[in-house]
């Protein structure tokens, strides 16, 4: 596919003449894979604030503190069905906020010609998670 120069920034100008040539050699364009939780979306933000209003009475670490990947390592039994509780209201993934110019550099990633696919796993329990987590609208 060759890129439209007069609609990329003159700072996205090597990247596209890097997709043209991967694209030369390869035969299509290059595949980004970019993963949401704290690269595109505020994760951890979002569910701290959202634990904190579903759940006053409960105690949850600032956002950054936890000590562990698994949500659930050393949680109480009411702590574990608070926490998903919260994965689990519809919409909690569509109310993330965007990390800082993340939506900017896809848009740049698309524009000069690079096929860009999410990595992430949906919260399968949550009925909106997987169309809460898409590329559409960007």
């Amino acid at each position: 596919m060759l890129v439209d120069k007069k609609k990329v920034s003159p700072m996205n100008r090597a990247l596209a003449a890097v997709v043209e040539r991967f694209e030369e050699a390869h035969g299509r364009a290059p595949v980004v894979l970019v993963d949401m939780d704290e690269v595109l979306c505020r994760w951890e933000e979002h569910f701290v604030a959202s634990h904190r209003r579903l759940f006053p009475h409960l105690a949850i670490p600032e956002a950054g503190k936890r000590e562990s990947f698994d949500l659930f390592a050393g949680l109480t039994l009411e702590e574990q069905h608070a926490t998903a509780s919260v994965l689990d209201e519809p919409g909690f993934f569509a109310g993330m906020l965007p990390v800082e110019g993340a939506l900017a550099a896809i848009q740049e990633m698309l524009t000069a010609g690079i096929d860009v696919a999410l990595c992430t796993s949906p919260w399968l329990s949550n009925p909106t998670c997987a169309s809460d987590t898409s590329l559409d609208g960007i």
